[in-house]
């Protein structure tokens, strides 16, 4: 079996629930009364689809090695996050990821 996995390397900020707009905010409902998770940055747009990092399950496999968490998609695709140890030289406190999209 051939994992195809594609990135751009593109350092993305992560936002917190409390600075999405209403109807974005509406695809995370379960989050709506939780006010202390209102303001820890945990959401990313990629391929047109906002995703949750919380929701992502820590990598464990090595077919994705180098890779923090995966969310599959379906059986065959997955997306994969990295968060990195720092940007332009600063350190990230996990305030950002690497995503990549995964096939096989």
């Amino acid at each position: 079996m051939t994992i195809t996995i594609k990135t751009n390397n593109h350092v993305r900020e992560l936002i917190a629930y409390a600075d999405l707009s209403p109807a974005i905010a509406a695809e995370f409902d379960y989050l709506a009364d939780d006010t202390e998770d209102h303001y820890t940055p945990r959401f990313f747009a990629y391929r047109g689809a906002w995703h949750d990092t919380h929701e992502f399950e820590r990598n464990t496999n090595a077919m994705f090695d180098g890779w923090h968490a995966v969310q599959t998609e379906s059986y065959f695709s997955a997306v994969l996050i990295r968060y990195p140890d720092t940007v332009d030289g600063v350190h990230t406190d996990w305030d950002s990821v690497v995503v990549a999209y995964s096939h096989w």
